[in-house]
Protein backbone atom coordinates (compact mmCIF):
# COMPACT_ATOMS: atom_id res chain seq x y z
CA UNK A 1 0.00 0.00 0.00
CA UNK A 2 2.53 2.20 0.76
CA UNK A 3 4.85 1.76 -2.21
CA UNK A 4 1.46 2.76 -4.48
CA UNK A 5 0.93 5.45 -2.69
CA UNK A 6 4.62 6.45 -3.47
CA UNK A 7 4.37 5.70 -7.09
CA UNK A 8 1.45 7.53 -7.58
CA UNK A 9 2.58 10.98 -5.60
CA UNK A 10 5.80 10.23 -7.64
CA UNK A 11 3.74 10.44 -11.02
CA UNK A 12 1.30 13.11 -9.87
CA UNK A 13 4.69 15.04 -9.44
CA UNK A 14 6.49 14.61 -12.64
CA UNK A 15 3.14 15.45 -14.51
CA UNK A 16 3.08 18.69 -12.46
CA UNK A 17 6.46 19.35 -13.39
CA UNK A 18 5.76 18.82 -17.44
CA UNK A 19 2.86 20.98 -17.19
CA UNK A 20 4.77 23.66 -15.49
CA UNK A 21 7.55 23.74 -17.98
CA UNK A 22 5.63 23.04 -20.85
CA UNK A 23 3.76 26.44 -19.69
CA UNK A 24 6.35 28.10 -19.79
CA UNK A 25 7.71 27.03 -23.12
CA UNK A 26 4.75 27.69 -24.83
CA UNK A 27 4.28 31.64 -23.50
CA UNK A 28 6.89 32.88 -25.59
CA UNK A 29 8.72 35.09 -22.85
CA UNK A 30 11.11 37.01 -24.44
CA UNK A 31 14.29 38.06 -23.45
CA UNK A 32 16.19 41.28 -23.79
CA UNK A 33 19.38 39.48 -25.95
CA UNK A 34 16.23 38.26 -28.25
CA UNK A 35 14.57 41.45 -28.22
CA UNK A 36 17.96 43.09 -29.15
CA UNK A 37 18.02 40.25 -32.02
CA UNK A 38 14.84 40.96 -33.37
CA UNK A 39 15.13 44.89 -33.58
CA UNK A 40 18.55 44.60 -35.67
CA UNK A 41 16.92 42.38 -38.14
CA UNK A 42 14.09 45.17 -38.38
CA UNK A 43 16.80 47.85 -38.92
CA UNK A 44 17.77 46.11 -41.59
CA UNK A 45 14.17 45.70 -43.50
CA UNK A 46 13.47 49.32 -43.00
CA UNK A 47 16.88 49.61 -44.54
CA UNK A 48 16.12 47.58 -47.44
CA UNK A 49 12.65 49.23 -47.92
CA UNK A 50 14.53 52.62 -48.41
CA UNK A 51 12.36 54.22 -45.37
CA UNK A 52 13.76 57.11 -44.00
CA UNK A 53 11.83 58.38 -41.48
CA UNK A 54 11.38 62.11 -40.82
CA UNK A 55 10.31 60.92 -37.12
CA UNK A 56 10.03 57.72 -34.82
CA UNK A 57 6.69 57.82 -32.95
CA UNK A 58 6.03 55.45 -30.83
CA UNK A 59 3.01 54.50 -29.23
CA UNK A 60 2.75 53.74 -25.06
CA UNK A 61 4.98 52.38 -22.66
CA UNK A 62 6.93 49.60 -24.58
CA UNK A 63 6.56 50.78 -28.04
CA UNK A 64 8.27 54.11 -26.66
CA UNK A 65 11.04 51.82 -25.11
CA UNK A 66 11.74 49.83 -28.59
CA UNK A 67 10.94 53.49 -30.54
CA UNK A 68 13.78 54.90 -28.54
CA UNK A 69 16.10 52.13 -29.50
CA UNK A 70 15.22 52.55 -32.97
CA UNK A 71 15.87 56.37 -33.05
CA UNK A 72 19.23 55.81 -31.66
CA UNK A 73 20.30 53.27 -34.27
CA UNK A 74 19.37 54.63 -36.89
CA UNK A 75 21.45 57.05 -38.69
CA UNK A 76 21.18 60.62 -38.48
CA UNK A 77 19.16 62.55 -35.21
CA UNK A 78 15.79 61.40 -36.41
CA UNK A 79 13.05 62.99 -33.79
CA UNK A 80 11.34 61.01 -31.55
CA UNK A 81 7.85 61.17 -30.17
CA UNK A 82 5.39 59.10 -28.13
CA UNK A 83 1.91 59.24 -27.84
CA UNK A 84 -0.08 56.50 -25.35
CA UNK A 85 -3.13 54.70 -25.51
CA UNK A 86 -6.49 54.58 -23.42
CA UNK A 87 -8.83 52.02 -23.60
CA UNK A 88 -13.08 53.79 -23.14
CA UNK A 89 -16.33 52.39 -24.16
CA UNK A 90 -18.93 53.85 -26.44
CA UNK A 91 -22.02 55.13 -25.40
CA UNK A 92 -23.48 51.58 -26.85
CA UNK A 93 -21.02 49.63 -24.67
CA UNK A 94 -18.12 49.07 -27.63
CA UNK A 95 -14.12 48.94 -26.47
CA UNK A 96 -12.84 51.96 -28.27
CA UNK A 97 -8.87 52.44 -28.04
CA UNK A 98 -8.17 56.38 -28.41
CA UNK A 99 -4.98 58.73 -28.06
CA UNK A 100 -4.38 60.14 -24.69
CA UNK A 101 -3.89 63.98 -24.74
CA UNK A 102 -3.92 63.89 -28.77
CA UNK A 103 -3.96 67.92 -28.53
CA UNK A 104 -0.71 68.24 -26.74
CA UNK A 105 0.79 66.11 -29.31
CA UNK A 106 3.56 67.43 -31.77
CA UNK A 107 2.03 68.74 -35.50
CA UNK A 108 3.06 66.13 -37.66
CA UNK A 109 2.49 68.01 -40.94
CA UNK A 110 4.32 66.23 -43.98
CA UNK A 111 6.62 64.08 -41.74
CA UNK A 112 7.35 60.39 -43.08
CA UNK A 113 6.59 58.90 -39.91
CA UNK A 114 7.67 55.39 -38.43
CA UNK A 115 4.69 54.57 -36.12
CA UNK A 116 6.01 51.75 -33.56
CA UNK A 117 4.75 49.47 -31.21
CA UNK A 118 6.30 47.08 -29.01
CA UNK A 119 3.56 44.22 -28.53
CA UNK A 120 0.39 43.86 -30.54
CA UNK A 121 -2.28 41.77 -28.47
CA UNK A 122 -5.08 43.26 -30.21
CA UNK A 123 -3.48 45.49 -32.47
CA UNK A 124 -6.36 48.60 -31.47
CA UNK A 125 -3.78 50.88 -30.51
CA UNK A 126 -1.64 50.47 -33.60
CA UNK A 127 -5.20 50.72 -35.21
CA UNK A 128 -5.52 53.88 -32.67
CA UNK A 129 -2.03 55.20 -33.98
CA UNK A 130 -3.10 55.25 -37.67
CA UNK A 131 -5.62 56.88 -37.25
CA UNK A 132 -4.48 59.61 -35.49
CA UNK A 133 -1.26 60.30 -37.43
CA UNK A 134 -3.43 60.24 -41.07
CA UNK A 135 -5.40 62.77 -39.44
CA UNK A 136 -2.28 65.01 -38.69
CA UNK A 137 -1.51 64.90 -42.31
CA UNK A 138 1.55 63.00 -42.45
CA UNK A 139 3.25 62.59 -45.61
CA UNK A 140 4.08 59.01 -45.30
CA UNK A 141 4.03 56.21 -42.42
CA UNK A 142 4.80 52.89 -41.72
CA UNK A 143 4.50 50.56 -38.62
CA UNK A 144 6.92 48.20 -36.94
CA UNK A 145 5.83 46.16 -33.96
CA UNK A 146 8.95 44.25 -31.70
CA UNK A 147 6.39 41.42 -31.27
CA UNK A 148 2.95 40.62 -32.94
CA UNK A 149 0.37 38.27 -31.30
CA UNK A 150 -1.74 35.94 -33.42
CA UNK A 151 -5.07 38.07 -32.19
CA UNK A 152 -4.05 40.97 -33.70
CA UNK A 153 -6.50 42.94 -36.09
CA UNK A 154 -3.63 44.89 -38.41
CA UNK A 155 -0.48 43.61 -40.23
CA UNK A 156 2.65 45.91 -39.00
CA UNK A 157 4.67 46.62 -42.21
CA UNK A 158 7.91 45.41 -40.22
CA UNK A 159 7.49 42.77 -37.37
CA UNK A 160 10.24 41.28 -35.88
CA UNK A 161 8.43 37.99 -34.62
CA UNK A 162 4.99 36.58 -34.84
CA UNK A 163 3.99 34.52 -31.75
CA UNK A 164 1.76 31.82 -31.45
CA UNK A 165 0.71 33.53 -28.00
CA UNK A 166 0.31 36.21 -26.56
CA UNK A 167 3.80 37.48 -26.04
CA UNK A 168 5.29 38.52 -23.37
CA UNK A 169 8.00 41.66 -23.21
CA UNK A 170 11.04 42.02 -20.79
CA UNK A 171 10.08 45.32 -19.69
CA UNK A 172 6.95 43.69 -18.11
CA UNK A 173 7.97 42.45 -14.82
CA UNK A 174 5.42 43.08 -12.44
CA UNK A 175 2.02 41.68 -12.43
CA UNK A 176 0.68 44.99 -12.95
CA UNK A 177 2.61 45.15 -16.33
CA UNK A 178 1.80 41.77 -17.11
CA UNK A 179 -1.83 43.03 -16.72
CA UNK A 180 -1.73 46.33 -18.50
CA UNK A 181 -2.31 45.21 -21.96
CA UNK A 182 -4.82 45.98 -24.89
Amino acid sequence: MTLAITVIGLVASLVALYEFFEQRRRRDILRWREANKLLLDMLEKLERDKFNPGLILGVGRGGSIIAAMVATNLEGRIPLACVDTELSYDPGGKKLVVVRHEESAMDLQDYEVLIVVAELYSGQDLVAAIDFVESRGVASFRTMALLSGPTTVVKPDFCGQHTKHEPMAPWRITEAGKKGRI
